[in-house]
């Protein structure tokens, strides 16, 4: 009989590590489960094989109402009280997500409340809409108010001047509804096809999947690992929005076998902060790719499409258009650089106004932006198409600061041999020292040095690069690990 494991993933796009990854337990015979909750597709997705079964247990009917993960605080919190209470249940709203909202929950409502003053006095199922007002009068303490409205921050606000507080007099509407689908949907589903096999393990991967894995596999009594992608200390900037949902991933990673992450680095960080003894077994894996052709002739991506001078070094920033990824900082540095430099912004705008200010920096025209998304398939002919790649992340939050195994950016570049110019922090230092794959500076005053260090010896350099990427980032090297330890249950 083949051996059979699951994978979950929640509110967290489908990642490459996790499509790679069920690949290869595939192609060793395993039977391999994909359960996904609220998971999309964005670059990635699951190569079709024939022992990889995609269970998407998104319930489609609100899944564009249901919050992100750091609006998820109160996903687990139970809701049994406010739905079992034998208080009022008044609910503010009357508008399309209040309708979904009771289609999905079956709510004794007393009555509704609405801004609108037009639908005062009218009924919805024979209870009464009131204008906000009648909360003056009525007996808060045996009462619930559920806000079911886009306007949820302005109505909040509205019944905070009544002196109502948040989570104790009235609650948002969509995190019960995200508790209740994913509790009585997602997790009910999985269950019922969960039971009816037989699983060596589970693998959870980030926060929401490592739960979801540990319920499931304290319900069938499988043992199971959490696979870390992301640190979400105190320093995060949703760190607020993500404290309570935290206490949960604590409780169910210390009952995990293993854990999986990049690196010692961020091991130390995760195991800190979810109280997890020294003791525990980790499995190292940086954020890798699955190596094809490392060793291949240059593609002329942007040579062709931009008219590039071929006699140009290429300096390429692949990333997302956004402030955290120093756009600005490279555009202004971009003008003192050599002619000999072309550089090329390679990524997604989120903010149009941002990349408009980007151009309006560009005074001498030394950056391309080149903003059309690019299929995966189409991803190494970008990457190949450059010669020196940037990889500038910030020292805070430590999730960002601690990247050198846990960047797929730099995996990519290494994979085609093209050196990196990055910051200079120690966890870089620890691994670049050893093994040159580039040059780390303090500030982007020094970034046109560095470019010309790495052309004095490209060869070196990018020999270096491809020699690195053998090293750390081949995901058939590095995973193996997790299939071997596996294996062995």
């Amino acid at each position: 009989m083949k051996k059979r494991i699951a994978y979950f993933l929640a509110k967290y796009p489908i990642h490459q590590q996790v499509a790679d990854g069920a690949l290869m337990f595939a192609n060793k015979g395993y039977h391999v489960d994909v359960f996904l909750y609220q998971s999309a597709n964005i670059i990635y997705a699951f190569k079709k094989h024939s022992n990889i079964h995609v269970i998407d247990c998104t319930d489609k009917d609100v899944e564009n109402l249901i919050p992100s993960l750091f609006s998820s605080q109160y996903m687990f919190v139970e809701n049994s009280e406010i739905m079992n209470s034998v208080k009022k249940k008044i609910v503010f709203g009357t508008g399309e997500l209040s309708q979904i909202f009771l289609k999905k929950i079956l709510l004794n409502v007393t009555y509704y409340i609405d801004n609108n003053e037009e639908k005062w006095g009218k009924c919805i199922d024979g209870k009464p809409i009131f204008a906000p007002s009648v909360l003056k009068n009525e007996d808060i303490d045996n009462s619930i108010i559920i806000i079911a409205s886009s306007y949820y921050k302005e109505i909040a606000n509205q019944l905070s001047i009544y002196g109502l507080i948040e989570n104790k007099h009235f609650y948002n509407a969509l995190n019960i509804l995200d508790q209740f689908i994913f509790s009585n949907y997602a997790i009910q589903k999985s269950f019922n096809y969960l039971r009816e096999n037989q699983y060596v393990a589970f693998i959870g991967v980030e926060k929401i999947g490592g739960i979801w894995a540990g319920i499931s596999a304290n319900r069938l009594k499988v043992p199971y690992l959490y696979h870390s992608l992301e640190l979400y200390t105190s320093d995060y900037p949703n760190w607020n929005d993500y404290h309570l949902l935290h206490q949960v991933e604590k409780k169910y990673h210390k009952n995990a076998i293993a854990t999986i992450i990049q690196d010692h680095a961020r091991e130390k960080v995760l195991l800190q902060d979810n109280e997890i003894s020294s003791n525990h077994q980790v499995l190292h894996v940086p954020v890798s790719i699955t190596a094809e052709n490392i060793e291949k002739s240059r593609f002329n991506y942007f040579i062709e499409k931009f008219s590039i001078d071929y006699r140009k070094t290429i300096v390429l920033l692949w990333a997302m258009i956004t402030p955290a990824r120093f756009c600005e900082e490279i555009v202004n540095e971009a003008q003192n650089l050599s002619s000999d430099f072309q550089v090329v912004i390679q990524g997604l705008v989120f903010d149009n106004d941002y990349l408009r200010y980007l151009k309006d920096l560009d005074i001498k025209n030394r950056i391309i932006f080149s903003t059309e998304p690019v299929d995966y398939d189409k991803i190494k002919d970008v990457i190949d198409s450059a010669d020196i790649g940037l990889a500038f992340y910030r020292d805070i939050p430590i999730n960002d600061q601690l990247t050198v195994l846990s960047s797929e950016k730099i995996a990519r570049y290494l994979e085609a041999g093209k050196p990196i110019v990055t910051f200079d922090y120690e966890n870089y230092r620890s691994i670049m020292d050893e093994n040159p794959f580039g040059v780390y500076i303090n500030n982007f005053s020094e970034l046109q040095n560095a470019l010309l260090q790495i052309n004095s010896n490209y060869e070196y350099y990018s020999k270096k690069s491809h020699q690195a990427f053998k090293k750390y980032y081949d995901y058939n090297q590095q995973y193996k690990k997790v299939i071997e330890f596996i294996d062995l249950l």
